[in-house]
This record gives C-alpha cells, sequence and structure tokens, in this order.
C-alpha cells in the first residue's frame, strides 16, 4: 500500500492554494443553497462548479 498526500503534490504557489486562501467557499455554498432541490440525486456542489470556473478546467 502506497499513502500519498495531496498537500505535497500541489505546489506552494498553484492557483487553487491561492484561492482557498482568497475565498470564503462556505458563503457561497450558502448563497446557491437555495437553487439546488431537494428532491432526487444530490448536484454537483456549487463549490466545486465555481472553482472550475475560475480555473477554467
Amino acid at each position: 500500500m502506497v499513502m500519498i498526500d495531496l498537500d505535497t503534490l500541489v505546489p506552494g504557489d498553484h492557483l487553487v492554494r491561492k484561492l482557498q486562501k482568497a475565498i470564503d467557499w462556505k458563503r457561497i455554498q450558502e448563497l446557491a443553497l437555495p437553487l439546488y432541490s431537494h428532491l432526487g440525486r444530490s448536484g454537483i456542489s456549487p463549490v466545486v462548479l465555481f472553482k472550475l470556473v475560475l480555473c477554467q478546467v
């Protein structure tokens, strides 16, 4: 078994790390929560969608 720490794989100056420090992700979750249905399967997290847009992945 090989244990890999994802923090060691992402460089310290990577865009994702900068975004993590600069943006309050809980606030985005709170703002988007009323837009999601409580029925059926849960959708993709609004935080994930927001990060994808910012990183243009």
